[in-house]
C-alpha cells in the first residue's frame, strides 16, 4: 500500500506534465510546434507562462493571414493563427512563437491594449528563431501566402534589423481590420499619459476616458456596451473614490509605459547581440534568399 502513495504523486505530476502541453490547442500540428519552440532559448519559458496564464491556440476561421487576438475574457483568451500555417512546420513554429511573444508581452506590461511594438519586438525574436531553425526558401514557397513574414525575414537577412522594425511598424500601423489594426504605438500612449495627468487636474478624467473608449470602439478594440460599462463604472464611484481611483488608474499606467520603455530597449540590443553570434549562419542564409525583390522590401 505505501508502495503504491508513493507512485501516484509521480504518475500524477507526469500526467499533468503531457496534460499541459496539450491543453493549450485542439490540433496535434500546433502541439508540435509548441514542442519544436521548447527546444530554443526562451521557448520553455514562453510555452510555460502560455500554461500559466492560460490561452488557447488555434487555427483561425476568418480571413487574413496573419494573426489576431481574443483576450478580452480573461478566463478564455485564444490566440488565433493562419491555417496556411500548417504546410509548413517551422513556418508554423515561427509564427505560434511570435503570436506568444506578443501574448505574453501583453500580459506582463500591463497596458491594456496592444501596441506596434509588441509587433516589432515580436518580429525580431520571430527573425532570430528563423534562424536558428535554419528557415529556407523552400520553407516559404509552401506557404505562399506567407507574404509579410517572408519580406520581414528577407529584410532582416539581407538589410538589417532597423529596416526590419521599420517595415513592421508600417504595417502595424496601417489599417487592416481582418488583422485588428491599426495599433497605437508607445509614444502615442506617452502623450495620452500626459493628457491623463491634466485631465485630472482639470477635473476632466471621466471625459477623457470616454474619449478614449469612443476611439478604441472605432477601431474594434472594445465594444460599445463595454465602452459604455466603463463609463457607467466611474459616473457611479462616490466622489472622494473618484480622486484616489483616478490617481492610482494614471500611477499603474505610467509605471505600465515606462516598462515597456525599457523593455524595447532591451530587446533592441538583444538582437544585436544575437546578429554578432549568429553573423556566419545569417551570411550563409543570405544566400538562399538573395532573389528576394529587395526594392519591394524598402520601406517607404
Amino acid at each position: 500500500m505505501k508502495k503504491i502513495f508513493l507512485i501516484l504523486p509521480f504518475a500524477a505530476m507526469l500526467c499533468s506534465c503531457f496534460y499541459s502541453v496539450t491543453e493549450i490547442t485542439s490540433e496535434d500540428s500546433i502541439n508540435q510546434s509548441l514542442r519544436t519552440i521548447e527546444e530554443y532559448p526562451d521557448g520553455y519559458r514562453l510555452v510555460n507562462f502560455a500554461k500559466t496564464h492560460p490561452v488557447r491556440i488555434e487555427y483561425a476561421d476568418t480571413a487574413g493571414i496573419c494573426h489576431h487576438f481574443n483576450l478580452k475574457d480573461p478566463r478564455n483568451r485564444t490566440i488565433f493563427i493562419p491555417e496556411e500555417y500548417r504546410a509548413s512546420d517551422k513556418i508554423l513554429a515561427m509564427g505560434v512563437y511570435r503570436a506568444l511573444q506578443i501574448y505574453r508581452m501583453y500580459v506582463q506590461s500591463g497596458l491594456g491594449e496592444m501596441v506596434s511594438e509588441e509587433e516589432e519586438i515580436s518580429m525580431l525574436r520571430q527573425m532570430q528563431l528563423g534562424v536558428m531553425l535554419g528557415i529556407t526558401k523552400e520553407e516559404f514557397d509552401k506557404v505562399p501566402k506567407a507574404v509579410e513574414m517572408k519580406d520581414e525575414f528577407c529584410t532582416y537577412i539581407l538589410e538589417n534589423s532597423e529596416e526590419a522594425l521599420a517595415k513592421t511598424r508600417l504595417t502595424a500601423q496601417t489599417p487592416n481590420q481582418a488583422c485588428q489594426r491599426p495599433l497605437d504605438n508607445i509614444v502615442k500612449q506617452g502623450f495620452w499619459i500626459k493628457d491623463m495627468k491634466k485631465s485630472i487636474s482639470k477635473n476632466e478624467f471621466h471625459q477623457l476616458m470616454q474619449y478614449r473608449d469612443k476611439k478604441r470602439v472605432a477601431q474594434g478594440a472594445m465594444t460599445d456596451s463595454e465602452a459604455a460599462a466603463n463609463s457607467a463604472r466611474l459616473m457611479a464611484l462616490p466622489e472622494y473614490e473618484t480622486a484616489r481611483y483616478e490617481r492610482l488608474f494614471f500611477d499603474i499606467k505610467k509605471s505600465n509605459f515606462d516598462y515597456f520603455k525599457q523593455l524595447y530597449l532591451k530587446e533592441v540590443f538583444l538582437d544585436r547581440d544575437f546578429r554578432r553570434e549568429y553573423a556566419k549562419q545569417i551570411y550563409e542564409m543570405s544566400t538562399d534568399f538573395a532573389e528576394c525583390d529587395l526594392e519591394n522590401l524598402k520601406t517607404k
